[in-house]
């Protein structure tokens, strides 16, 4: 069973990985170049979850419904409930935030589809042996999808997280956007749903008294009309190259700020030119 079981994770390794690399691929405004980047870094997340998630609790399944009534439904089910749990408790408990969660969730499902898929094939070709565990052997490996659950769920608490920010831009600016934090004489960023409102002027600018914050969230890009109508923007399409930095000012204050660049990508090649 478990030369099996490893055939499936090595199968549904390596279709998982290009299934997400494809998907972040198709997603992203980036050349074709860059899809060798993402299917490494891809690589580096998809392979251990698959061998060290959904191996042990592929296993476990196998021992706890030996003996009952199985499906692909059943499969299914188990495969994808572990595979969502973790996310979900983070989406839960950082409920503001939660949404930059979901796309972990939206990827975590697939790769516990084709893991029951290829188990399921794998099953056919080697028509392995079934024995019988008793109960305690059963409670022992249910232990083991549990603790990691529980392991990812610890790991995603503690990473960072900040409200989301929500930049107003004027109808039809395009250029660069600098946002200056720690300016004494600003005013503090109003704040509303739990999201930060950044209203940048004509010029492409914003001062706060605000300090920046650092951590996982979903930003949101408007253009506001003379009407007050709003109009979000693409992230993938509109904004580019968003970085921080921080200058000294005479009287030894510091000042952080955040750049990005609004408009469409021939703009931004543009821009660069010139300013090369």
């Amino acid at each position: 069973m478990y030369k099996q079981k490893g055939m499936t994770a090595l199968y549904s390794s390596i279709v998982a990985t290009l299934f997400v690399s494809i998907v972040f691929y198709l997603s992203s405004n980036e050349f074709f170049e860059s899809i060798f980047l993402t299917f490494i870094l891809v690589s580096l997340y998809v392979f251990p979850i698959i061998f060290l998630f959904a191996l042990p609790v592929s296993i476990a399944y196998e021992y706890l419904f030996r003996s009952e009534h199985r499906t692909i439904w059943t499969s299914l089910f188990w495969h994808v409930g572990f595979a969502a749990l973790p996310n979900l408790f983070v989406f839960f408990n950082h409920f503001d935030d939660g949404l930059v969660r979901l796309n972990m969730l939206s990827m975590s499902v697939p790769a516990a589809i084709i893991f029951v898929f290829f188990d399921t094939w794998t099953k056919k070709k080697a028509k392995q042996t079934e024995f019988a565990i008793n109960r305690t052997q059963k409670g022992a490996l249910l232990l083991i999808p549990t603790i990691l659950a529980l392991g990812f769920y610890f790991l995603f608490l503690h990473m960072d997280y900040r409200s989301p920010n929500q930049y107003i831009i004027p109808d039809g600016y395009v250029g660069w956007v600098y946002v200056y934090y720690n300016v004494s004489d600003a005013e503090p960023l109003p704040k509303k749903n739990g999201k930060f409102l950044l209203e940048i002027d004509e010029s492409g600018m914003l001062s706060t008294s605000n300090s920046i914050e650092y951590g996982a969230a979903l930003d949101e890009y408007y253009y506001i009309s003379n009407n007050g109508e709003l109009k979000q923007l693409p992230f993938e399409e509109m904004i580019f190259a968003a970085s921080t930095g921080s200058s000294n000012a005479h009287d030894g204050e510091v000042t952080t700020y955040e750049r990005f660049f609004v408009g469409s990508e021939a703009q931004f090649e543009q821009y660069e030119n010139s300013s090369n």
